[in-house]
C-alpha cells in the first residue's frame, strides 16, 4: 500500500520546484486536484488519521511503560505500575508519557533544530530494539534452544523471516546515520547517531545504579524458567 501511495503522490504532485520549497508537500497535492471539495475532505482524513495515530501512539507508550514500571525497571515504578481495574487503563502511565511528550514538543517553540535532532532518534531506537529482540529469537533457533510456547508461530519459515528482519534492520540502520547532503553544515547535519549514543549511555548508567537492583526481567515468570514459589508480576 506504502508502494502505491508513492507512486500517487509522484504521479499527481506536479513540478518538483514548489514541492521541494514547501513545507507540507502533501497540500500541493491535496489542491492539484483541481477541487477544493476534495482537497478538504483529503485533509479531514488526514488529520484523522494524525489523531488516530497519536491516540494509538500513546496507548502503546503508556503501556510500555506500565509494563517496564510493573517489573521494577523505572524509578517511581510504585506509582507508575498502578492499574485503574475498572477501566484497565494505567492512567498514572498516560500522566507521565503526556507530560514528557507535551515537554520535548515545547522545544519547538525555543529551537526547531533541536526538536528535529531529539525526534531523529525514533528511526534508530526502532531499529536497534527490533535488532536486539529479533536477535535473541535468532540466536536462540540457531542453537536449537527451545523458545518459550506461544498462541501462533511461524513454524520453520520462523528463522528465515527472522534473519531477514535482523539483516535489514541492520542495513537500514547504516544509512539511517549519513547525512541528508552535502556539505554537512550544523543545521542539516544528521544528529541522530549522537542522541543515539547518548540515550544508550544514560541507559547503561541507569542500569548501574538503579535497574540491577531492582530491575525484575520478565523471563524470570516464564513457565519451565521460573523459580520455585515464584508468582506472575501484580499490579495495585
Amino acid at each position: 500500500m506504502g508502494i502505491v501511495m508513492l507512486i500517487t503522490f509522484l504521479f499527481g504532485v506536479g513540478p518538483l520546484d514548489p514541492v521541494l520549497e514547501s513545507e507540507s508537500p502533501y497540500l500541493i497535492l491535496f489542491t492539484n486536484t483541481g477541487s477544493t471539495g476534495v482537497a478538504i475532505f483529503l485533509m479531514i482524513v488526514l488529520f484523522l488519521l494524525i489523531f488516530s495515530g497519536n491516540i494509538t501512539a500513546l496507548a502503546t507508550t503508556s503501556r510500555e511503560v506500565w509494563a517496564f514500571s510493573r517489573d521494577r525497571g523505572l524509578p517511581g515504578s510504585t506509582w507508575m505500575s498502578k492499574m485503574n481495574q475498572r477501566w484497565h487503563v494505567p492512567f498514572n502511565a498516560v500522566y507521565v508519557t503526556s507530560f514528557f511528550t507535551g515537554v520535548l514538543s515545547c522545544i519547538n517553540f525555543g529551537s526547531t533544530l533541536a526538536f528535529n535532532i531529539i525526534i531523529s532518534l525514533s528511526l534508530l531506537a526502532l531499529l536497534s530494539t527490533y535488532m536486539i529482540s529479533i536477535g535473541c529469537v535468532l540466536l536462540k533457533r540457531v542453537r536449537g534452544e527451545p523458545l518459550p510456547i506461544a498462541r501462533w508461530s511461524m513454524g520453520r519459515f520462523g528463522i528465515v523471516i527472522n534473519s531477514f528482519a535482523f539483516l535489514y534492520s541492520a542495513f537500514a540502520i547504516v544509512f539511517c546515520c549519513f547525512p541528508a547532503g552535502l556539505p554537512v553544515t550544523p543545521g542539516d547535519a544528521n544528529w541522530a547517531p549522537l542522541v543515539w549514543f547518548f540515550v544508550i549511555c544514560v541507559a547503561l548508567v541507569s542500569y548501574v545504579t538503579y535497574g540491577h537492583k531492582h530491575y525484575t526481567p520478565p523471563v524470570m515468570y516464564v513457565e519451565g524458567r521460573r523459580a520455585a514459589g515464584v508468582g506472575l508480576q501484580t499490579t495495585a
